[in-house]
């Protein structure tokens, strides 16, 4: 939804200015259209079929709060995976 309403807002914007200055590339134009907008549907740049995608979201949640952890950019109590 993210990738839509903002190739959506670069349509209006060049609609506006009569400039492709924030026209969105074509590949993600391209992967729009095709409906690869990941992992809501198992590709986008990347293959994502045959993933278990509530697994990987989990693990790189994990990773993201052991790397903000790291950091001492932790303020929160326990993460919710």
């Amino acid at each position: 939804m993210a990738v839509t309403f903002s190739t959506t807002r670069a349509a209006t914007s060049k609609a506006r200015s009569g400039s492709d200055r924030y026209r969105a590339p074509d590949v993600i134009s391209n992967n729009m259209r095709d409906g690869r907008i990941g992992l809501r549907t198992g590709a986008g740049f990347l293959d994502y079929s045959g993933l278990n995608v509530d697994d990987y979201r989990e693990k790189r949640l994990a990773e993201l709060v052991n790397m903000l952890r790291h950091f001492g950019l932790w303020r929160g109590g326990p993460p919710v995976l």
